[in-house]
């Protein structure tokens, strides 16, 4: 995983509210995000460092569980003095948990050698293998990873950033791995010191030459992706292409959405098994009536507790996700309805319905809200069916043929004066 830094902000006074408890800091943090970050897609975490003396954990950090790729995620440094190995080691740590890895010796093996331990030592460099896997399955059943895929774009290209950009032939930047070649690139102009190629997917390093067109630089990666093939030009692999927000999955109604097939019920059994379904309508009420401690639309952390704000009606279905199980089972919340569960996944943590989830015909969850599939389908290539693609192609046509009838009708008149406008 490469962490590139894409916007540096310096605070002269305080943005948000001074406190000296953890919990109050990292949610005012949050908010701050959410207010002032207009385009959170364009990066995937917030990182901030202060001096205020509020951390009260040996790690002299915080984050908010399970939260890379969403609105909440936020990690904090609390003080910047001490060794520049021990502040990295603590920001390694903290992104580990936003990324669902819990403390070694938790649900992991113990390791007091790696980053994960709650003591980690300032020289630890290392995850643990099992912090590692914690965190592809949280990626792989939470839909967290689709924001991770995608590179920034870069305002000032400069040489030594380790991106291949405008006017450069590669770009090793720190890289040492097999992904780039120093030898075969100039670090100081970015131009190939010999060969066809020194980085990429595309670039066999062993001979700085570029493989063949058509052969696979990147895999599919699940059912709303698409495979990506060498052009037999660049080095490097082509920009990673995924099927449109609401293209059909798997079987209907499982919709695409942000490159991933979305099956809110995957979380639902990851929790409680493989018997274990996505809630009925009537375990969603939970959301639209305050009924509960539990259902919720969203919920915000201040004054030291959590507000719950209750779902409208329309919009129960894209709220905090409930299963459905034929038998009471260990954590998370439940209710009994009709001889059913309705359950919570997890205690420490909220799984809302994922975005892109069905919740009524030709209509997903955003961002909490069911919305129409045409919020989405705005581009030729979204057009899913013959029947649309005909009446798309009949009114663009029909504007076409209106729009040169109206530039001759006027070419008309006016060409006594030779005067010619396009309107």
């Amino acid at each position: 995983m490469i962490i590139v830094l894409v916007h540096l902000e310096f605070w002269f006074h305080d943005e948000i509210q001074n406190t000296f408890y953890q919990d109050h800091f990292i949610w005012d943090a949050s908010r701050y995000r959410q207010r002032y970050f207009k385009s959170p897609a364009e990066y995937d975490m917030l990182l901030m460092f202060t001096e205020h003396h509020i951390f009260h954990q040996p790690s002299g950090g915080q984050a908010i569980m399970d939260s890379i790729c969403d609105d909440y995620g936020v990690v904090a440094r609390y003080h910047t003095c001490g060794y520049d190995m021990e502040i990295g080691v603590t920001v390694a740590h903290e992104i580990g948990h936003t990324l669902g890895a819990l403390h070694d010796g938790e649900e992991c093996p113990p390791c007091e050698e790696c980053v994960m331990n709650k003591f980690f030592k300032p020289e630890t460099i290392y995850f643990s293998d099992c912090s590692i896997n914690s965190w592809m399955n949280y990626l792989t059943f939470d839909y967290h990873d689709a924001c991770l895929y995608n590179r920034p774009r870069f305002s000032y290209p400069y040489c030594g950033n380790g991106f291949v950009e405008t006017d450069e032939e590669c770009d090793c930047g720190t890289l040492t791995d097999n992904h780039c070649n120093p030898e075969c690139c100039n670090e100081i102009t970015c131009e190939l010191v010999a060969g066809e190629c020194a980085q990429g997917d595309c670039c066999n390093l062993a001979n700085f030459t570029l493989l063949r067109a058509s052969t696979e630089c990147r895999p599919q990666h699940d059912l709303c992706d698409l495979p990506e093939v060498c052009d037999g030009v660049s080095g490097s692999c082509p920009t990673d292409l995924r099927l449109p927000c609401g293209s059909y999955c798997s079987k209907k109604p499982n919709f695409c959405f942000d490159g991933q097939c979305v099956h809110p019920e995957d979380i639902c059994e990851k929790y409680y098994g493989n018997e274990t379904k996505i809630g009925s309508p009537e375990c969603f009420d939970y959301n639209q009536f305050n009924k509960s401690n539990v259902g919720q639309c969203y919920h915000d952390f201040a004054a030291g507790h959590i507000t719950r704000y209750m779902c409208e009606a329309k919009n129960k279905l894209c709220g905090l996700l409930w299963c459905e199980l034929n038998e009471e089972k260990p954590g998370g919340w439940h209710y009994k309805l009709a001889g059913k569960f309705c359950k919570v996944p997890s205690t420490y943590t909220f799984h809302y319905v994922p975005d892109g989830s069905w919740c009524s015909d030709d209509m997903i969850c955003y961002r909490r809200k069911c919305v129409s599939l045409v919020y989405f389908l705005s581009d030729l290539h979204h057009i899913r069916n013959g029947a649309a693609w005909i009446s798309f192609a009949s009114t663009l046509l029909l504007a076409l043929i209106l729009l040169i009838a109206q530039f001759t009708f006027h070419y008309v008149l006016s060409e006594g004066n030779t005067k010619i406008e396009i309107i």
